[in-house]
Order: structure tokens, then sequence, then C-alpha cells
């Protein structure tokens, strides 16, 4: 899960954070969230790159970074 984090009362951004949860039924398993980004715009969203099946429901391994409807980056996703 990508989320934002509001700073202010004027909604100024303080980072994108993402959480991983191996179980959408398990509300508690969520990790603490880490920052991708400082600051940054609403609405950040990862798009699958792997054809036919690449949506934003299925990012895959890797995928492209969408933030504010703008994608200047790729993440890969991988275990520890």
């Amino acid at each position: 899960m990508l989320l934002n984090k509001a700073v202010s009362n004027d909604w100024r951004q303080g980072g994108v954070f993402v959480s991983y949860n191996t179980r959408l039924d398990d509300p508690e398993g969520w990790t603490t969230p880490v920052r991708l980004f400082s600051g940054g715009e609403w609405y950040p969203q990862v798009i699958g790159l792997d054809e036919g099946q690449g949506t934003d429901a299925y990012a895959g391994a890797t995928a492209r970074f969408f933030m504010g409807g703008r994608s200047d980056h790729t993440v890969r996703f991988g275990r520890r």
C-alpha cells in the first residue's frame, strides 16, 4: 500500500510511504510504513509492467511509480 502523510493544516505533503501485508484479511499484519519520498504530491500509485496483467491492483516485481499523475521512476519490489 502506498500512502501520503500530510504535515500541516493546508495539506502540505510530508512524504510518500509504503506498507506491506501478505494477507489483506489481516488488518494487524501491515508493516510499519517506510518513507519512499520526502514531500511529494497526492495520489502515489504503482502500475505493473507485466503484459496482460500489469495494473494498479497487480504490480509484480517491477512497476512504474506515479505521483500526481506523472511517472518519472520505476520501483522494484523484493524480499529482504
